[in-house]
Formats: structure tokens, sequence, C-alpha cells
């Protein structure tokens, strides 16, 4: 089996949107969120960790520096097919995030994820990311989580 991950380039930007698209998971505003996402990583200011097997774009993580704290890198969007789902193809990609991270001198990494989610949350928790808030992110009423993961 061909697996390999890879930072995504430009060339990647309508695989990489065909891909989210598919798998919105219901956000409020995701069809919103999602060429403006796009449009970002085209030009450079988002970028992602693709991981292919045997060519085939079946994980991806959407990162950013952090607008709102310097010194800080942003897991904005992750998503793996389902057949993929239990290999860790988005923990290895976490893992590749926190090393450029360190490369470019950042602090640490934050990120959010639903409430609802107690594998993703369990995943972030097991790679060392610590709960740091709960709000109401993106649906109101509804508790999202922010964690946050120092590099020091």
């Amino acid at each position: 089996m061909d697996i390999c991950f890879k930072l995504g380039e430009r060339k990647h930007t309508d695989t990489l949107r065909k891909f989210f698209s598919q798998r919105g998971l219901n956000y409020k505003g995701y069809n919103l969120w999602l060429p403006k996402a796009m449009e970002e990583y085209y030009y450079g200011i988002k970028q992602a960790i693709l991981g292919f097997s045997e060519g085939v774009l079946v994980s991806a993580l959407v990162i950013q520096d952090c607008k709102n704290m310097k010194g800080f890198k942003e897991l904005k969007s992750g998503r793996t097919i389902e057949e993929f789902s239990r290999r860790y193809f988005l923990s290895f990609s976490i893992r590749q995030v926190e090393n450029i991270s360190k490369q470019e001198g950042k602090l640490g990494i934050i990120c959010d994820a639903r409430s609802d989610r107690p594998d993703v949350l369990n995943m972030l928790k097991i790679n060392g990311y610590k709960e740091v808030a709960r709000a109401d992110l993106y649906h109101e009423g509804y508790k999202d989580v922010v964690l946050m993961k120092s590099l020091d």
C-alpha cells in the first residue's frame, strides 16, 4: 500500500475543495466558510497537511497562523474518509503541524472541536492538547471545546 503525507501546494486547491465539500458535518455557515478557506489556501494564508493512499486524497488538515494569538498555529479543519478513520492519519498530520510550528518558532497550537465529538476530543487529548475553554463558537447555545498545546 502506497501511503504518503505532504504539505499541500496551490495545485491541490480544487482537490481539497472537493474533499471538504463532501464532508461538511452540518456546521452552521460551513458553505460560507469553505470558499473563503479555499481562497486563503490558494494564496498561502492557510496550509494543509494532505494524506494520500494510492494517490487518492484520504485525509486533510487545514492550518494557519492564528489570527487572534500571535505566535500560535491554529488547526482549522480536519477530515479523513471513513475507510481510514481509525488509522491515525489526523494524529500523524497534527504531529507534522507541531514539527513545522516548532521550526517556525511558534509558542503553541490552538484548536477547537465540537463537544459532541468525543472521538476527536480524545484524539486531541491523547496528543497532548489541554482543554482551555468551552464557548459558543459556531452555534448559539451549543458549546465547542477550545484546546491548546504548548510547544516549549
